[in-house]
């Protein structure tokens, strides 16, 4: 298995060299996550980022589109994931026997914070201004999003990314296609400014893999090992990945990318407006010189 540490570098690295559309502008921040996968066939591990997306928004309640034409979450975790499902679907165009070969533990997936959240901050030893307001609250529970003004239907990132872990990250149309579940091997988070990372991976370990070990039993996916990083003030700040600097408002825009499969077209790159659900240069209700987005 590769270095945590490689596999963040070379996440970071994918977010800095793509293009800047969906990206924070000088006065934002935001929050990334992608998906590496890991191929040990040929001796020493070779890592290959598959996804990366950005993301800190998601549709109140009241402003989720039942149609299916606006994404009710645009939150980094989410918009990797279906990044993922898009290169599937490009695979499958490419070659549909490479998909009954896509192995069950083939893929180690990276999922890189700034700050823990929900379920996976809630730890009464982690004591600082980012976390206190959580103080006090139960684990082991599902939550939604709080938000700042309508409340949400939008379930926790660490809940999201604990069904996952279970279940694997494919979904209920792919389970019917692929020979296996794609499992995360390992998940690899950036600890908050100024709080231990040792504190950090025990909230997350309770919150992504000892809640759900009764249910493992009957999944039988293997629970992926988490792993928690130091930050670097400096990356995180270059990269637009904290409040650091000038950098004091969370970006409302998003963007997710998938790798390019091989003979069937280049890699993709869409930008999201999160608060409204749709891509990027879409209105919420589209007029005759403003097309719909299509299916999102």
């Amino acid at each position: 298995m590769p270095d945590c540490d490689l596999i963040a570098q070379v996440a970071l690295q994918k977010l800095e060299g793509l293009p800047k559309t969906g990206k924070p502008q000088p006065h934002e921040w935001t929050v990334m996550a992608a998906i590496v996968a890991c191929d040990t066939s040929g001796g020493d591990p070779a890592l290959r980022v598959l996804t990366v997306a950005t993301g800190t928004k998601c549709l109140g309640a009241s402003l989720r589109d039942p149609g299916g034409l606006a994404l009710g979450d645009c939150h980094a975790e989410v918009l990797t994931r279906r990044a993922l499902l898009r290169y599937l679907c490009a695979e499958a165009n490419h070659d549909v026997a490479t998909l009954k070969s896509l192995p069950a533990t083939g893929r180690t997936g990276a999922k890189l914070l700034v700050l823990p959240k929900s379920d996976g901050s809630v730890s009464p030893a982690v004591v600082t201004d980012a976390h206190a307001s959580h103080l006090g609250q139960e684990t082991a529970r599902c939550r939604r999003k709080p938000g700042r003004g309508e409340s949400t239907l939008s379930m926790s990132c660490s809940d999201k990314i604990a069904r996952w872990s279970l279940l694997g990250l494919q979904g209920s149309l792919w389970s019917a296609l692929l020979a296996a579940p794609l499992a995360l091997s390992s998940v690899t988070v950036l600890a908050p400014l100024g709080v231990d990372p040792a504190l950090t991976k025990v909230a997350l370990r309770r919150a992504l893999v000892h809640r759900t070990d009764a249910l493992r039993v009957k999944t039988q996916l293997p629970p992926p090992t988490v792993h928690v990083l130091a930050p670097d003030p400096e990356v995180l700040e270059r990269l637009a990945l904290a409040p650091l600097g000038g950098r004091r408002v969370s970006c409302g825009a998003s963007l997710a990318w998938h790798d390019g499969v091989a003979a069937a077209g280049p890699p993709f790159h869409e930008g999201l407006t999160g608060g409204t659900g749709l891509r990027a240069g879409h209105a919420r209700k589209p007029g005759p010189g403003h097309p719909p987005c299509g299916r999102v």
